[in-house]
């Protein structure tokens, strides 16, 4: 599907796992056509992460495949993703990892959360990905930092969502001044999939609201509002 793709619109598609946790399920990916695969070890003792992501790294990279590997841990839950507290990234493991295993972008905790409840007054840590930016930049070594669980949750949707029936309580995100003054700071990579969700939610509410029929229909028919939601 992904070669027909690049083949039939002739553009850069890029296509990208995140939070692969195998080996097998990287490697698979990759075979498929991916161009980036992310392999999260970050529940792992750090020697583990370290094997790990650089098998991961060696089997991607002759195959021209970005990898991205995960330290330290963020609260929260997205999918099969889940843990109860945050553990902040420590920058001289950062620097060790990415030393170790050659990964092209890691992703770091220093305050960010998966999911809609991120607590009021979020505040993230900058320092962190300034001391691994100011290490590796020493050592002449690229690696883009990632900030994951950065979705800001616009309260207005939050709204909209639940006046449509909706019931969405405690959602607060990261203010969008903190993930522009992080950028400068080393972040490179900034991901908003809860944003993305519920903006997807609320054209899906709205749209069945108005057009009740088509709770009926296969997904095909409904697909419009998911792509508004997408580019808008």
């Amino acid at each position: 599907l992904i070669e027909a793709a690049v083949i039939e619109t002739d553009l850069p598609i890029c296509v990208h796992l995140d939070h692969g946790d195998t080996f097998e399920l990287c490697k698979s990916c990759i075979d498929g056509g991916f161009t980036s695969v992310m392999i999260d070890g970050s529940s792992l003792p750090l020697e583990q992460n370290i094997e790990l992501t650089r098998e991961v790294v060696k089997y991607a990279h002759p195959r021209g495949v970005s990898v991205e590997g995960e330290l330290g841990v963020l609260g929260g839950q997205e999918d099969h993703v889940f843990a109860e507290n945050s553990t902040y990234t420590n920058p001289l493991d950062a620097v060790r990892f990415i030393q170790a295993t050659g990964v092209d972008a890691l992703a770091i905790s220093y305050g960010t959360m998966h999911g809609a409840n991120k607590g009021k007054g979020a505040k993230l840590r900058r320092e962190i990905p300034i001391a691994i930016k100011e290490c590796i930049n020493r050592l002449g070594i690229f690696c883009a930092l990632v900030s994951h669980g950065s979705s800001t949750v616009p309260q207005y949707i939050v709204k909209e969502i639940n006046d449509l029936g909706g019931d969405i309580q405690n959602a607060y995100g990261i203010p969008i001044d903190q993930l522009t003054a992080a950028i400068p700071c080393g972040i490179r990579k900034i991901n908003v999939d809860t944003d993305i969700r519920l903006a997807v939610t609320r054209n899906m509410k709205e749209l069945f609201k108005n057009q009740p029929a088509l709770q009926k229909l296969s997904l095909i028919h409904i697909s419009e509002p998911t792509r508004l939601a997408l580019i808008s």
